[in-house]
Parts: C-alpha cells; sequence; structure tokens
C-alpha cells in the first residue's frame, strides 16, 4: 500500500496559504502539522538554520505564555492545543538541528502520526525561492510528492506584506505611513526579497523545469473564494471537494492602500499582470481590475 501524498505549499507569503493548511488540517483525511510552516528545505545552511531554531524557540516561549494564561482562564481546549504546538514545535527543531544525512527524520516528522490520511503536507511559502536544485530534492523527497503554487493578485498581496512588516516592525506612525514607505522602497528597488517573494513568473520556471507535469497544480487564490480553486485542489490531491473557510486566515490590519497610489503600484506590477494573462488566458476580476489602470 502506498504512502499519503506529500503536499508542499509554496509560492508567495499573503497569498493564502494560511487558508490553505487550515482547510487540509481541519479535514479528516488530512494530517498536518500543528505548525505551519517548517522550513526544512530552506534551513541547511547555518545561519538561517540558527535564526530559524531562534525564532521557534521564541515561538515556544510565547506558547508557554499563552498557555499559561489560558489554564488561568479555564480554556482546556486551547491548553491542548498549545500543548500540542509546543510539542511539535520541540521536535521540529531537533529534525532542524540534525546533521540531515539523509532526510528520514523530517519525514517521521510528518508521517508520525498520519495513520489512513491521504496527505500530509508542509505548507511554507518560502520554499518558491529555492533554487531548482532544492525543488528537485524535495520532489524527490517521497515516493508521492505534489506542489501547490498559490497566485494572489499582485497588488493586494504586495500591500498586504507591506502591512504585515509594517506591524511587525512597529513605529511611532500610523500603520499606513510605516506600510507605504516599505511599498515605496520595494518600488525604488530595495526590499528585494518582498518583491522575489510575489515574482509568478520566476517560480513557476523554477518549478516548471524540476516537476512534472500533474505533480504541480498552480491556482489563482481569488478561485479559492468565488471560483473552481477549491474543487481543482482537492482533485489535485485525490480528495472529495468540501466545504473550508470561505475567506482569508491571519487577515492584516484592515487599511487600504492609498487610493492615488493604486494606479503607480498597478503600474509597477504590470509584468506580472501580463505574465499571467498570457500564461493562463484569463484573470480572475480583481487582477483584471488592476490590469485595467496599467
Amino acid at each position: 500500500m502506498s504512502g499519503p501524498v506529500l503536499l508542499y505549499g509554496v509560492g508567495a507569503a499573503k497569498a493564502g496559504t494560511s487558508w490553505l493548511y487550515r482547510y487540509l488540517h481541519d479535514r479528516e483525511d488530512c494530517c498536518l502539522p500543528a505548525i505551519k510552516e517548517l522550513h526544512y528545505w530552506n534551513t541547511f545552511d547555518a545561519k538561517p538554520q540558527a535564526r530559524q531554531v531562534k525564532t521557534f524557540r521564541r515561538q515556544i516561549a510565547q506558547f508557554h505564555v499563552r498557555r499559561a494564561d489560558a489554564l488561568a482562564g479555564g480554556r482546556p481546549w486551547q491548553v491542548a492545543n498549545l500543548d500540542r504546538q509546543i510539542d511539535e514545535m520541540g521536535e521540529l527543531i531537533a529534525v532542524l538541528e540534525d546533521r540531515r544525512s539523509d532526510h528520514g527524520p523530517y519525514r517521521d516528522f510528518l508521517m508520525a502520526q498520519s495513520g489512513e490520511a491521504k496527505v500530509v503536507a508542509d505548507i511554507t511559502p518560502a520554499y518558491g525561492l529555492l533554487p531548482s536544485e532544492g525543488l528537485k530534492e524535495m520532489a524527490q523527497s517521497a515516493s508521492d510528492v505534489r506542489f501547490l503554487l498559490l497566485l494572489r493578485d499582485p497588488v493586494a498581496r504586495l500591500w498586504s506584506h507591506a502591512r504585515m512588516l509594517a506591524e511587525r516592525r512597529g513605529g511611532d506612525e500610523p500603520l499606513e505611513e510605516r506600510a507605504e514607505r516599505i511599498l515605496n522602497r520595494v518600488m525604488r528597488g530595495g526590499e528585494t526579497h518582498i518583491a522575489n517573494r510575489g515574482n509568478y513568473a520566476a517560480i513557476t520556471a523554477r518549478l516548471e523545469a524540476v516537476v512534472p507535469e500533474g505533480r504541480r497544480l498552480i491556482v489563482f487564490t481569488e478561485d479559492i473564494w468565488d471560483g473552481p480553486g477549491r474543487a481543482a485542489i482537492c482533485t489535485f490531491l485525490g480528495l472529495p471537494d468540501q466545504p473550508g473557510p470561505d475567506r482569508q486566515i491571519n487577515v492584516g490590519p484592515a487599511v487600504e492602500i492609498p487610493s492615488d497610489r493604486r494606479r503607480a503600484v498597478a503600474t509597477f506590477l504590470a509584468p506580472h499582470y501580463r505574465w499571467a494573462e498570457e500564461r493562463f488566458g484569463r484573470l480572475p476580476d480583481a487582477w483584471a481590475r488592476h490590469m485595467e489602470m496599467v
């Protein structure tokens, strides 16, 4: 009997991968870890490994604080969830700190509680930045590996990414002003990591170079909410279609992009819209509206 499908969710930050994680996590025929982003494949070098382990240890400390609050507040369900996150993150740290002579400990971590699940998954958008050689190694990490790339409207994704970073970095100015400064730096060629995360054409090219057709799926994020995207994902994974969250998970602060900047941002991102239209032959409504501004 063959094992479950191993799905890698790759691509851009703020493009819908939290929805994907929650949708699959909550299904009885799937088994996902308590941690969404595992960062196994992009932490082989010493510096990113140490940085990620430090981040996970900081998160464990935060989980313990939240656990104490949940325990004091009489919320046993939340205590149980946090216990699972603390335990699994500790196990994941051990995997990341392993010599990684092979990928056995990583596969064991993913499969530990899979039981009769049809799908296990590692939803880490940053994997989309890996070179083709890294994606090829991922594609060979199990007997049935598949890749899913979600494409969200470029203007909406970039603004959401800028808002998220502005909130994380903090500051005395209003969030909108901090986010707009980040946006301006990106448009002037700075903070290249933000633009690279939304370079759908480059990510797609790397995937297509090493992942066979039929083992990769590209879906417009907007089609998950307002079209056939969810059903396409289920068919791709061999799962029956069933309802899930209606809209975004982990929605950032409700701050709209300044109206006088929207056209400029759409123009800056015009190559992504043109690529998508040529590649797929159609654009979701949100994409089409921004492309009309160019």
